[in-house]
């Protein structure tokens, strides 16, 4: 049987974009073209884990972030915090 997902919800947001961080990374980075960001923008270094360039970080909660580039993390998948890329 599959673990229960965390009933708070920044936590559930957290493990579920933990599970699935190749996948959310695909497409970030593939909404971030459609949304016309500029390609050396489309990610950014994941500096407190493994250093890699990523659109998705999964260990991060606010939402997005914006430093040698463009990310998103899993605040914008949790509703009561974060925000929400449309």
């Amino acid at each position: 049987m599959v673990d229960a997902p965390p009933s708070d919800p920044a936590d559930h947001a957290e493990d579920f974009a933990g599970r699935y961080e190749g996948l959310l990374d695909q497409y970030c980075a593939i909404r971030m073209q459609e949304l016309g960001i500029p390609e050396k923008l489309l990610g950014a270094t994941d500096f407190e884990g493994d250093g890699r360039w990523k659109a998705f970080i999964a260990h991060e909660r606010m939402g997005g972030n914006i430093t040698d580039g463009i990310s998103v993390n899993p605040g914008c998948l949790n509703p009561q915090g974060g925000f929400f890329l449309m």
